[in-house]
C-alpha cells in the first residue's frame, strides 16, 4: 500500500512538474520555520503551478516532564494503623515526549493563490522513531520503599487497595516495577503517518516576500500501543475511564503557525 502510494505521488509531482514549467511557476522557492504541536518545523516551499504548491521540512519534538503524585490521605490512614510506620514518599516519574519526524505536504489552492492563501493539504509525515512517548521513574529510593511496603502490605488489612502491588498507573494500563523499584515504559505508533487538513498562507510569499502561514489538520499514526520498556512485553489496558487521550487517539492533530520568506 504504501508502494503504490509513493508510486502516485511521484506521477502526479511529475505531472505538476512539467505543467509547471509550462507555464513557467515552477521557479519561486520560500523558506520557513514555525511552532505548532508538532514543535519546531523548518520547510522549503514551492508553486509548482498556479493552483499547487509543495512543502517539505522537518519537525523537531522533544519533551521532558516531572511529576509526581503524593500519598497524603493514604498516610493519614496508616499512622491510624501504626503511628510508627514511615510515610510512603511521592511517586517521582519522568515523561519524554519525543514526535520528530520529517514531511511532504501538497497544497492546492482553489482560488486565486495571489489573492487568496486558503488551500487544502495531503500528505505525509515520516516519524524518526516510533516511540512517541517513554516513562521512567526519577528516583530509584522512593520506588524501594514503596515496593518494601508493598511487601509487607498483608500485616495491615485495613488498608486500601488503591497502592496495590508495585506499579503505576499510566494511559489506563499498569506498568510493573522491579523488586528494587525500577519500572520503564514506553507507547509507540506508526512512523508512517498520511496527513490530511487545512490552511492559510501562500507556499511562496508574493510581492512582499514575507507572509504567515497557519496549518490546521490531523496525522493518522495508527492506534497507540503500551510497552514494558524493561522486558519489551506488549501491555494490556486495565481501565479504560483512566486511559487518557493521547493514550488512545489514533491522530494526531497538528497546529502549526510559520513565517516564509521568499528566497528566489
Amino acid at each position: 500500500m504504501k508502494k503504490t502510494l509513493c508510486i502516485c505521488a511521484a506521477l502526479l509531482l511529475a505531472s505538476l512538474a512539467c505543467q509547471g514549467q509550462d507555464n513557467h511557476v515552477f521557479k519561486h522557492f520560500s523558506l520557513s520555520g514555525g511552532l505548532g504541536s508538532t514543535g519546531l518545523t523548518i520547510d522549503m516551499g514551492t508553486m509548482m503551478t498556479d493552483h499547487f504548491g509543495l512543502r517539505a521540512g522537518v519537525d523537531l519534538l522533544g519533551i521532558y516532564l516531572h511529576g509526581y503524585k503524593d500519598y497524603e490521605d493514604l498516610n493519614k490512614q496508616l499512622y491510624l494503623l501504626d503511628p510508627d510506620l514511615e510515610p510512603l514518599p511521592e511517586q517521582k516519574a519522568d515523561t519524554h515526549l519525543t514526535n520528530s519526524s520529517g514531511h511532504l505536504l501538497l497544497d492546492y489552492y482553489p482560488f486565486n493563490p495571489s489573492k487568496s492563501g486558503f488551500h487544502v493539504t495531503v500528505g505525509a509525515y515520516l516519524a524518526w522513531h516510533r516511540r512517541v512517548e517513554s516513562l521512567e521513574n526519577a528516583d530509584y529510593g522512593t520506588w524501594r520503599k514503596i515496593a518494601d511496603f508493598n511487601a509487607r502490605r498483608g500485616d495491615y488489612a485495613d488498608v486500601p487497595n488503591e497502592l496495590g502491588p508495585a506499579t503505576i498507573g499510566y494511559y489506563g494500563y499498569q506498568v510493573p516495577t522491579s523488586a528494587e523499584g525500577s519500572f520503564n515504559a514506553y507507547m509507540r505508533t506508526n512512523r508512517f503517518r498520511p496527513y490530511v487538513g487545512i490552511g492559510f498562507g501562500r507556499a511562496v510569499p508574493g510581492a512582499r516576500r514575507l507572509n504567515a502561514q497557519l496549518d490546521l489538520g490531523v496525522q493518522f499514526w495508527g492506534k497507540p500501543r503500551l510497552y514494558n520498556g524493561i522486558t519489551g512485553q506488549r501491555l494490556t489496558q486495565v481501565d479504560e475511564k483512566n486511559h487518557g487521550t493521547f493514550g488512545r487517539s489514533r491522530v494526531y492533530p497538528v497546529i502549526t503557525i510559520r513565517l516564509a520568506g521568499r528566497i528566489l
